[in-house]
């Protein structure tokens, strides 16, 4: 039972949200932040900031 309020739940706030501008491209960002993190000048470069 309380599986299918859930679900109602879910369905009726499907409704009301909005897609993110852009959303396809979240991958391309995300992988750009990971090749940052990967650098080691950066991480020094943000400790002493």
């Amino acid at each position: 039972m309380v599986l299918r309020w859930t679900a109602s739940a879910l369905l009726t706030l499907e409704k009301r949200m909005r897609r993110i501008m852009g959303h396809q491209q979240l991958w391309m960002l995300e992988a750009k932040l990971q090749d940052q993190d990967e650098q080691p000048g950066v991480a020094k470069k943000r400790k002493n900031a």
